[in-house]
């Protein structure tokens, strides 16, 4: 086990020196990332999200608060989604919509 930990070979070695070295965080980030948009924004009626789903998958959409309480969670296999502010406290909002993996993530002020 020593003979390995001294082994000058293994510390040069690219694979084991820097194993991450093919992967840069624009890869990760656009292998996790989901196009969307959310619109009107401001908004004092309803509120459209929109997600790249060309299948149909079902995906999570989440509502949050500016304090970060949860007041809306839904499923739902559409590309778009619309929210009815109206059983909203006027206020921001941040939205989160996970889809195979990939989370799209951004907000809306409801006037």
């Amino acid at each position: 086990f020593l003979e390995t930990l001294n082994d000058p070979t293994l510390l040069t070695n690219e694979k084991w020196s820097d194993p991450f070295s093919e992967l840069t965080s624009n890869q990760f980030i656009a292998d996790v990332t989901l196009e969307g948009n959310i619109y009107p924004n401001p908004s004092s009626e309803f509120v459209n999200i929109t997600v790249d789903n060309p299948n149909d998958d079902l995906g999570l959409i989440e509502v949050f608060e500016n304090s970060g309480r949860l007041v809306l969670k839904e499923m739902t296999s559409s590309d778009t989604y619309q929210i009815n502010p109206t059983r909203l406290s006027q206020g921001n909002y941040h939205v989160k919509v996970t889809l195979n993996g990939k989370v799209f993530s951004g907000g809306f002020v409801y006037e």
